[in-house]
């Protein structure tokens, strides 16, 4: 007996019904955990460049990689300190307070 309709079930073995399949998402980054292009580019045009030469997408990798590991360093010791799992904006705001970054309107 299947289960028609939109109710997003699905009949299995011996007729039981069950829920839908969900897929899983993948890394948007590669395996090496680089930041990809379109992602610097993106940043790139916030900031105002217009265009980028090929040539220094792997120094920006590597500079935005040890800049969102230093903030992110910080972030986890706020957050372990108060004995939380979960990183919620304050921990950010503080980390980057302690490296001399302060964000606008926080």
């Amino acid at each position: 007996m299947a289960v028609s309709g939109k109710s997003g079930k699905i009949s299995g073995k011996g007729g039981k019904i069950a829920a839908a399949k969900r897929h899983k998402k993948t890394a948007s980054t590669d395996a090496a955990g680089n930041i990809s292009k379109p992602s610097l580019r993106r940043l790139a045009r916030r900031a105002g460049i217009k265009r980028l030469s090929t040539t220094c997408f792997v120094p920006m990798q590597k500079i935005a990689e040890y800049f969102l590991s230093s903030v992110l360093e910080k972030t986890t010791t706020y957050a372990d300190h108060s004995k939380r799992k979960t990183i919620i904006v304050q921990d950010i705001t503080y980390s980057l307070k302690d490296l001399n970054m302060s964000l606008m309107g926080f």
